[in-house]
């Protein structure tokens, strides 16, 4: 099992209906990184889930968000605007060199939260990290990130730890 062995899966890409809208999920663009890094950035300096310097420069965010990992982008049908994001990836909380858990990623444009939109994509990402072949998923969020944290808890997760001060998070 090496998960890092990555084949593009035949998921994607994948409509998504929303409402009155579809999102075409894709595999990120070389293109796109930039703008999708400039997303996250925004977000963190906002105090939305991730750190302020989580993802300092654009290699930086190819190497958390896109090498070894699946790195999706959802646009906007008709306007092709990137209204998501997601990553799935072997975890760093594995002590193995073949990690059998995932770990990842995940944005939703600030315009669509509140939807449900975020826990639909958790139960996605959670169906293709069993696709892959991982057995589970570990991931982390910040406390302060509530809507996550809820997400989270609906998708089934379990808390089992707290490691405060891990990041500088904008507003905390």
């Amino acid at each position: 099992f090496n998960p890092q062995l990555k084949t593009k899966l035949p998921h994607f890409p994948f409509h998504l209906k929303i409402g009155d809208r579809t999102l075409i999920l894709d595999y990120i663009t070389d293109s796109e990184c930039q703008p999708v890094m400039e997303m996250y950035n925004q977000a963190a300096h906002k105090g939305h889930g991730y750190g302020t310097d989580e993802f300092n420069s654009l290699e930086a965010f190819k190497e958390d968000f896109i090498d070894g990992a699946h790195a999706i982008v959802g646009r906007d049908a008709q306007s092709d605007q990137i209204l998501l994001s997601f990553s799935i990836a072997p975890t760093s909380y594995c002590r193995s060199t073949n990690p059998d858990m995932a770990d990842g990623f995940l944005l939703v444009d600030p315009a669509l939260r509140g939807r449900g939109i975020g826990t639909r994509i958790v139960q996605l990402m959670l169906r293709i990290a069993k696709d892959i072949g991982y057995r589970g998923y570990v991931t982390d969020t910040f406390l302060s990130n509530v809507p996550m944290y809820k997400v989270l808890m609906a998708a089934g997760f379990h808390v089992i730890g707290y490691a405060p001060n891990m990041a500088f998070v904008e507003g905390t």
